[in-house]
């Protein structure tokens, strides 16, 4: 099934693109002012110069023009040089205010001559506050530089990053420093080694995540705030969200938030535009096994009131690969295809002094070969068509001490599986037969939320977030078959509707302590009609809560603490998959699904020290979780495996992580272990006390990096303990009888970035299994031996 609406956008997309990059600039730093510049004076700032040696405010005058402002100039951060959006410029004399745009400029107009105090502030900063001389005709260009001040941060909407006080009130967060550091180039790798995070992989298929023992399907992924989890129930696959877009990447564990988030959610934010002033491009190719290739190419245009970005990626990987199996035969791995094509599109305007616009589209065209598991019929014709279009436009206003914002979504997806009943296998020179499968899956989605950051009284900082949205998600077998017919008739029509409701607080307690609240309340509506008589619909209504306490506190300049308590509960509707999907070659559907409720509660602790020559952070975490009516895959006699509802399950465990950085060498070594238990906790099952399958006992990842002469070397180990299959804790597929065997991967990489012809350049190289180690992920799905890649990257 082939779709046009990815390549009008696109070619749409394009359009915009050119259109932005081909307006003038209006830099207010060009260089004939600096030229005219006839005074540059270095002013510090109003706090002790040892708690803020790098902040300071220069000022430049120069001959005035018509229109031009008395006072403008950038905020930006003295630590890292970024520009702080929504940063605050206050003349108290005249009682006259501006509030920065995204590039972190401001301008005041009409101001009388004289001289005037200035303050300068923003959220997480030490304020600066100096005399400035207004002349008429001599218009003064302020650059400002703000010191971080880790005690005074606040969680605001219009923060693009945060300082470590803030990771207190998230279990896991990396930013895209930690990427760029780390020169990760996938977000599988990223979460690698988040703490209670197990990445599902097979060969070159999709990539997903659980979270402290859950599915993957109980896992609701979010990029910049909007769920990527459609009605249908499914995971999300992770290779769809392009790295080099990415800003923050945060993992929230527990029943919290979204319909379907037992498990937790994985947040993703977009970079914001803080290009300088002009047209940039980026290109990047890769290259490697199993005939992968990658192209990438980013052409971004900013000018002073707005800036477009437009990211566009082609990928392609053949898949096939030999393994051995459980009796040591060598096989082929067939069917691993895989055709990718996307565009990511983000841009901003500011409206005025108050007012910006913000908007974001991401749209993926892939078609993925659909292997057969172990020991099944090869299935050489199966394919797989997605296609995808997301987007969101955000507006936003600025005040003295609020931010406001309004953001809809909107998402389309077409979904096609195909998998014919007799196909023609090259390697083996025969026809093969099979139960034929062909379904179609459409997805549509609105959804609003609206944001409102406040300061309420001067120790105490809010956030108020409401929202709502509808979906609808319609499932449909195009084979026609009595399996089928005989529970669904041939589709399923889902409706889906939330509205929710939130707060966040802070509370200064002292200048070195904070206390941080969390609550949100989430009403879901669901209904199913089955196209079969023999169904009857259903209706499911859900209330799910959750809370958050988190307490930080900072004991010296170079150490600090913070302790949480939380907990809540949520649902997830039984997937599509689960319900709807034909009597194949390896599973078969339950159109009796009951959708899973789970409540769970945790606790944690954070500590952090940031030295001359070294730094460190560890963290650790212990959870429980009830979950009723969980579904789990059980084997029929044919070993096959359906889905069916479990009573009562029961998830407890403790995450740990750590990591320690060395200025010398610029090196880092880290790691993270998860423990769990989980148990059938359902008195009534014959397994009662017996572990689940496919839960591992313990899992986890170590790493270590250094860096010599700009050249970066990591290796990265990855682990799990043996995985049970079947509720009695036996497979009798297995020669060692106890499932699914542990495995221990060990991948390496090399990088070296330099610069050369005014551009920036990063070769990077690595090898994955580097000992080749046969291994499997899902049961029955081997994992590819010892791989190889080569990429360059080039910025201008």
């Amino acid at each position: 099934m082939k779709r046009t609406f990815l390549h009008i956008a696109i070619y749409l997309l394009l359009f915009l693109m050119l259109t932005a990059a081909a307006q003038p600039s209006f830099a207010d730093d060009s260089e004939q002012d600096r030229n005219r510049a006839d005074r540059n004076v270095a002013v510090s700032p109003s706090k002790p110069a040892a708690a803020v040696s790098n902040a300071g405010v220069s000022f430049t005058e120069t001959t005035a023009g018509p229109g031009l402002p008395a006072v403008s100039g950038q905020v930006r951060s003295a630590e890292t040089n970024e520009v702080l959006a929504g940063a605050h410029v206050r003349i108290k004399e005249l009682n006259r205010w501006a509030v920065c745009d995204f590039d972190g400029r401001f301008q005041l107009f009409s101001l009388p001559s004289g001289r005037y105090e200035i303050s300068v502030s923003h959220v997480g900063y030490a304020a600066v506050q100096r005399e400035v001389r207004i002349r008429e005709g001599l218009p003064a260009r302020l650059a400002i530089r703000l010191p971080v001040d880790p005690v005074e941060t606040e969680d605001v909407i219009y923060r693009e990053k945060r300082s470590k006080v803030e990771k207190a009130d998230v279990r896991w967060r990396v930013e895209a420093r930690d990427i760029e550091r780390a020169q990760w180039s996938t977000l599988g790798e990223v979460l690698r080694s988040a703490p209670g995070v197990l990445i599902h992989e097979s060969g070159n298929g999709p990539v997903t995540a659980t979270i402290r023992g859950s599915r993957s399907d109980q896992v609701v992924v979010t990029l910049n705030g909007a769920p990527l989890n459609d009605g249908s129930g499914d995971a999300v696959d992770l290779s769809s969200i392009p790295l080099d877009a990415v800003q923050s990447v945060e993992v929230k564990s527990g029943s919290a938030g979204p319909a379907g988030a037992i498990g937790g959610v994985i947040a993703v934010s977009t970079r914001s535009l803080q290009q300088p002033e002009g047209v940039h491009a980026t290109v990047k190719v890769e290259s490697g096994s199993m005939g992968h290739f990658q192209g990438f190419g980013n052409l971004a245009s900013s000018g002073k009131d707005g800036a477009l970005q437009l990211q566009v990626y082609r990928s392609q990987n053949d898949g096939n690969f030999s393994y051995t199996d459980e009796s040591g035969t060598r096989r082929e791995r067939d069917n691993n295809a895989s055709n990718s094509a996307g565009f990511f599109l983000q841009g901003r305007r500011t409206l005025s002094q108050l007012w910006s616009l913000k908007l974001h589209a991401i749209g993926r065209q892939r078609t993925l070969g659909s292997p057969a598991p172990l020991y099944q019929a090869p299935t050489p014709d199966a394919k797989q068509n997605n296609e995808t279009l997301r987007g969101s436009v955000t507006l936003q206003r600025h005040g003295l001490k609020t931010v406001t914002a309004l953001s809809i979504h909107a998402s389309l997806r077409n979904r096609y599986y195909n998998n014919p009943s007799r196909q023609w296998n090259d390697r083996i020179e025969s026809w093969v037969t099979h139960v034929p499968v062909e379904i179609e899956d459409r997805s549509r989605q609105f959804s609003m939320q609206g944001e409102h950051d406040t300061e309420i009284f001067p120790a105490f900082h809010g956030r108020f977030t409401a929202g709502l949205s509808a979906e609808t998600f319609r499932s449909i077998n195009l084979t026609g078959n009595g399996s089928v017919d005989d529970r669904l008739a041939g589709h399923i029509l889902r409706q889906q509707g939330w509205f929710k409701i939130g707060t966040r607080s802070r509370y200064s307690v002292s200048p070195s302590s904070t206390i941080r609240l969390h609550t949100g309340a989430r009403l879901d509506l669901l209904r199913d009609q089955p196209g079969s008589d023999h169904v009857a619909p259903r209706n499911d209504t859900h209330l799910g809560m959750e809370g958050r306490l988190s307490y930080h506190h900072a004991i010296t300049k170079q150490l600090d603490g913070s302790v949480y308590l939380g907990g809540g509960n949520s649902f997830s509707p039984p997937s599509f998959n689960g319900s709807f999907l034909l009597e194949s070659v390896f599973a078969v559907g339950n159109p009796n699904l009951k959708p899973e409720r789970g409540v769970e509660a945790s606790a944690g602790g954070r500590a952090s020290f940031s030295g001359e020559s070294v730094s460190w952070e560890w963290d650790a975490a212990g959870f429980i979780r009830r979950t009723d009516d969980l579904v789990i895959w059980r084997r029929n006699y044919r070993g096959q495996y359906h889905p069916d509802n479990l009573g009562r399950a029961r998830f407890e465990g403790i995450e740990a992580a750590a990591g320690v950085s060395f200025v010398l060498l610029d090196s880092e070594i880290g790691g993270s272990i998860t423990l769990q238990r989980a148990r059938n906790d359902d008195p009534t099952s014959r397994y009662y006390g017996n572990r689940l399958p496919f839960q591992p006992d313990w899992h986890g990842s170590m790493h270590a990096q250094v860096e010599i002469l700009y050249t970066l070397f990591r290796a990265e180990l990855r682990f799990a303990e043996r995985r049970y299959t079947t509720e009695s804790n036996l497979d009798p597929y297995s020669s060692a009888g106890g499932g699914i065997e542990p495995y221990r991967t060990l991948d390496v990489s090399i990088a070296r970035s330099f610069a050369l012809f005014k551009g920036r350049y990063r070769l990077r190289a690595g090898i994955d299994n580097l000992t080749n180690r046969s291994y499997e992920l899902i049961e029955r799905m081997p994992m590819p031996g010892r791989t190889w890649y080569v990429g360059l990257k080039v910025e201008y």
